[in-house]
């Protein structure tokens, strides 16, 4: 099928927004390629789909399996089955979308709880990274839930506290570690155990946190763009 010029700039826009998970509706397209909305959902039924909801879907798809493909490591994220701790962790998220949620952070230099913070919030999830208690305490919004990403990290006497905090506060905790770790059992909602990886002389726990999270929020992005969809539909109808 030959692509006018303009069809070109369409979908090069559309598939570097799905490639950097970023929010995006018709108007922003369209406003983004100099185009009317009518221009795109036009675009849309050429390729074949109903419009441009289902056009945005199936792309995102394609990307997101193709991207599932040539990760090497994907067998090798967690213990349990992956495509349930998936839905599982897309579930709590959706659930404590609207809530106050936060990332536990270890250290002004946590590279990692800053990361998942910031990936959250570009769905608008409110989960700024912490370590401070006066945060985990805050009384104006409803508790959601805590994100403890390297457990490993939580030392069982100083560490805990903040845990024990939130436990107590009402948030719904979800942990990731490498290994079982007693003392946390009684405050973990969910455990998610990373696989240990074979090559003893690297450490890749980091880098499949950010692999999962990135799966995660793939998929959270689908009833993420849906609503926002449906409510762009609802303030223009």
């Amino acid at each position: 099928m030959k692509l006018t010029d303009i069809e070109k700039d369409i979908m090069h826009c559309l598939n570097m927004k799905i490639a950097d998970h970023q929010k995006v509706t018709l108007a922003q397209i369209a406003d983004e390629c100099h185009v009317a909305k009518s221009t795109v959902v036009k675009f849309s039924k050429k390729l074949g789909y109903s419009g441009f909801v289902e056009m945005y879907y199936q792309l995102s798809d394609r990307q997101k399996k193709k991207a599932f493909s040539e990760i090497t490591l994907a067998d090798t994220l967690v213990e349990h089955d992956l495509n349930q701790c998936i839905d599982e962790l897309v579930n709590i998220l959706y659930k404590f979308k609207n809530c106050k949620n936060f990332v536990n952070s270890y250290g002004r230099d946590d590279m990692l709880s800053a990361y998942i913070a910031r990936k959250l919030m570009m769905f608008d999830l409110f989960a700024p990274s912490t370590y401070d208690f006066a945060m985990v305490k805050n009384l104006y919004l409803s508790k959601g839930v805590a994100l403890f990403p390297d457990l490993r990290k939580t030392h069982p006497f100083e560490g805990k506290d903040i845990m024990k905090l939130a436990k107590q506060e009402g948030y719904y905790i979800v942990a990731f570690s490498d290994t079982e770790l007693t003392w946390a059992k009684k405050y973990v909602d969910y455990f998610v155990k990373i696989k240990v990886t074979e090559y003893k002389s690297a450490d890749f726990f980091e880098a499949k946190i950010i692999m999962l999270m990135e799966m995660v929020l793939s998929e959270y992005s689908r009833t993420y763009y849906f609503d926002k969809a449906k409510d762009e539909g609802q303030h223009h109808g």
